[in-house]
């Protein structure tokens, strides 16, 4: 600004002009420096604030940041003792005062690991704070104890009578397992769910989704659940989020019942926790490489694309390329896809909406490809645990009511379909239920498979096998050869057509299970009885006990194919296993 060129007014605009640069200068200087609130001042006002949250944890507060508009501090609470000096585990609050240059700042804060953000300090009312306190901290036990991740440290300086320090009566321990010896051991593993486990983790549950539910509706949907069970203190993956959310029943508005929720996530919570407790020697692998498992379940996925990307047409009658979520479920579900129930969950979770709530194809394809990968390294997961055989036992036990111990091979085939921890494709899963040994009522004993399933899903997934396998398939793919040799798909496809036919007295398409058994069994292509029991547990029964064979046979002959790739693969990697690698 000139101000000579103000004429003679001049000692007045001057007079003027200093007295505006000067308010500007104290404003700015005001906004920098915080207008008087000082990083002293605002620790009061946050102490002032939390004094009354608890009557039984003690805190303190740390100056964390200070940028030009807010300030930022963190309260941490813990319940320390004369005789636990040390807490095992400590709860965090994060305030934020913005809006530092006015004489009242506005102050915020959240929970650790929370998505909520408070405004009004006494927003939960007089110690209802030590509710979410102590959820916090138990939370954090919970993990701690179910992983086993107390230090050489804390079991001799930190324990006594046996109890972790620190560990309140009210958080759930799994029990320590039995030893063969134990004449008073009643078999059961580290993977049993006791009452005190569930309702343990169903009151945190709804703890949780009762703070979310800001309507008080009742409902949530599944991004919302997903970013709370993400951001909670149970140190879950994103893969592990899905899992869970895969119990959740939706309606067409993919809105889920928390309250109903609660029970079964408590549920698969718990047991996922349990089964993956590490052994005290567990196997150390390297990572499964992604190539590898492309390699071995690309064609498996390419199957199943073609199946979904049929279905899926068929479903968008407008042609749009886009479907609502439930109704892409239902094409999946009603298609030949040949997908799992619980195959089905993940992928329909796993895929995002866009902005008008559609899903598109073209989102499906790679995410298949990432969810084949994701799903194998959850197996192997499983597999090194050592906890795999008790698990699927105590699944199998569920369904089994009259504790005969013995089940059908459909009822075995239909329980890995959904097994919540457990995510093998459905060529896998025949694979498994091919080899399962049936009694002279054609039952199978599912203690004596579980502790096989085991065995086979550990040489299945094991790393280093696989790399041997991968290895092999691409040797023979760049040779131009195929892994099964004079294995001519068509006319396999035909044989087992032909098969079918001679027994299909009345033409109509289908043969009654009994039927379906004689035929696989007097086949002129000289089946193997593992083959058989495959095809047998592959086929689809309807509700009058028949086969729609037309419908089998394709899905047979990939079946039949996979197998023998199978068995080649095994056999040959478990031979460069056994021979001693170059130095």
């Amino acid at each position: 600004i000139n101000a000579e060129s103000w004429g003679p007014q001049q000692a007045v605009t001057d007079s003027i002009f200093d007295a505006v640069m000067t308010s500007i200068q104290a404003t700015l200087q005001a906004s920098i420096q915080g207008a008087g609130i000082t990083e002293e001042a605002g620790y009061d006002l946050v102490e002032n604030i939390v004094k009354d949250w608890s009557r039984k944890h003690v805190h303190f507060t740390r100056f964390l940041e200070k940028t030009l508009r807010e300030l930022k501090y963190m309260t941490t609470f813990s319940i320390p003792t004369a005789q636990k000096p040390i807490p095992q585990a400590t709860a965090h609050v994060y305030f934020t005062l913005s809006e530092i240059h006015k004489a009242t700042p506005h102050i915020s804060y959240r929970f650790e690991n929370d998505c909520l953000q408070f405004s009004d300090p006494m927003s939960l009312g007089p110690y209802k704070y030590e509710v979410w306190l102590d959820r916090i901290i138990d939370d954090k036990l919970l993990v701690r104890n179910l992983l086993d991740l107390t230090t050489d440290f804390e079991k001799v300086r930190l324990s006594r009578d046996g109890i972790v320090a620190g560990q309140p009566d009210t958080v759930p321990v799994v029990a320590e397992e039995t030893t063969q010896n134990d004449e008073n051991a009643d078999n059961e593993s580290s993977t049993a769910i006791t009452e005190q486990d569930i309702e343990g983790l169903k009151q945190r549950l709804h703890e949780i989704f009762d703070a979310a539910d800001k309507d008080g509706s009742g409902s949530l949907d599944l991004a919302e659940l997903s970013a709370i069970l993400e951001s909670s203190a149970l140190g879950l993956s994103d893969w592990d989020v899905k899992l869970i959310l895969t119990s959740a029943d939706q309606n067409d508005d993919g809105l889920i019942n928390w309250q109903e929720f609660v029970p079964l996530a408590a549920e698969v919570l718990h047991t996922m926790f349990a089964v993956r407790r590490p052994k005290e020697s567990p196997l150390i692998y390297e990572p499964v490489a992604e190539e590898d498992i492309q390699i071995l379940f690309g064609s498996e996925t390419d199957v199943v694309l073609k199946a979904a990307q049929e279905a899926f047409d068929a479903a968008d009658i407008t042609g749009t390329g886009k479907l609502k979520r439930y109704q892409f479920r239902s094409a999946l579900t009603s298609s030949h896809a040949h997908l799992t129930p619980r195959e089905i969950n993940l992928l329909i979770g796993f895929l995002e909406l866009d902005e008008e709530g559609y899903i598109a194809f073209d989102d499906f394809a790679p995410l298949m490809s990432r969810f084949r990968i994701e799903a194998v390294k959850n197996a192997i997961t499983q597999a090194v645990s050592g906890e795999l055989g008790q698990y699927l036992f105590n699944l199998f036990k569920r369904f089994d009511p009259e504790q005969k111990g013995l089940l059908h091979l459909h009822e075995v085939r239909d329980i890995l379909f959904n097994a919540e921890l457990l995510v093998l494709s459905q060529l896998q899963i025949l694979c498994l239920v091919a080899s399962a040994e049936l009694n002279e009522d054609g039952l199978v004993d599912f203690e004596k498979f579980a502790v096989e399933a085991a065995e086979s899903v550990g040489e299945m997934f094991n790393p280093y096998m696989l790399h041997e396998r991968a290895a092999l398939v691409d040797r023979q793919t760049k040779s131009g050869l195929d892994v099964v040799p004079n294995f001519d798909k068509e006319e396999v496809e035909y044989e087992l057509r032909q098969t079918f036919q001679e027994y299909d007295t009345n033409n109509d398409g289908f043969l009654d299970f009994e039927e379906f058994k004689k035929c696989l069994d007097g086949s002129s292509m000289k089946l193997s009885p593992t083959e058989i029991q495959m095809l047998m547990a592959a086929a689809d029964v309807d509700e009058d006990g028949r086969v729609s064979y037309d419908e089998f046979v394709q899905f047979g002959t990939i079946l039949l194919y996979e197998l023998k790739k199978r068995e080649i693969l095994h056999s040959a990697s478990a031979l460069a296993a056994e021979d001693p690698k170059p130095q």
